[in-house]
């Protein structure tokens, strides 16, 4: 742009101006300057809005871990010859939770589902306990909270796990199954891992973000 500028000073002064092909080459390397700028501007701003999204979706798994690990640890068994966790699937989770000041405890369902393309959603729903029915509780068949609390999750990868410490040297050892048609949930720990992946993110910005937390149960 400079020797534009440069060439209509010189005309106006009465000198002779540039060539045809100065200005073209001028306007040129003007083009070229202004469009390496815009693609830096652009990477830049791809790469900031990767983090930013990247981050959200990581604090919300976060934060779902950290509300899961407070009502597995106030988890408690609802009869006599039963336990804390009623059934887990690599992609479900239902226990009991007496983590609110409420008669009897919660029934809480955690569950993949709504999959597409190979990412799913992650679901809740809370089931209060009938009152009355207590010490042995029964629970109501309508929940008091449904909702999404995360979602850009893998379907082929398992969410959640039981785990115990066997034999001599200990190693630990995982249960992928258990449940009412299957042997009992009689674990002492629960393996949570949720694996998530932005959305909206550059080509190269589809990474998958972990977080993971081994919960003890305070009633097994």
């Amino acid at each position: 742009m400079v020797p534009v500028v440069r060439w209509l000073r010189r005309a106006l002064a009465g000198e002779g101006g540039y060539t045809i092909v100065e200005l073209s080459m001028s306007m040129i390397l003007s083009s070229l300057i202004f469009a390496s700028v815009v693609t830096v501007i652009y990477s830049f701003s791809q790469q900031a809005g990767d983090t930013t999204r990247s981050a959200n979706l990581q604090g919300t798994a976060r934060e779902l871990v950290a509300d899961m690990v407070v009502e597995l640890r106030q988890a408690e068994r609802v009869s006599p010859n039963g336990h804390p966790i009623e059934s887990l699937t690599p992609g479900s989770l239902v226990f009991y939770s007496d983590r609110l000041e409420t008669e009897g405890p919660e029934r809480i369902v955690y569950e993949r589902r709504d999959c597409a393309d190979g990412i799913c959603e992650l679901w809740v729903s809370r089931y209060p306990a009938v009152a009355g029915t207590g010490p042995w509780w029964d629970f109501s068949d309508v929940p008091v909270q449904t909702g999404l609390v995360l979602h850009r999750l893998p379907d082929d990868e398992p969410l959640f796990q039981g785990a115990d410490w066997v034999g001599e040297p200990a190693a630990k050892e995982f249960i992928n199954y258990c449940g009412p048609s299957g042997p009992v949930c009689d674990f002492p720990l629960v393996d949570i891992t949720f694996r998530t992946r932005p959305v909206g993110t550059s080509e190269g910005g589809d990474f998958i973000l972990e977080v993971q937390e081994e919960v003890r149960l305070r009633n097994e």
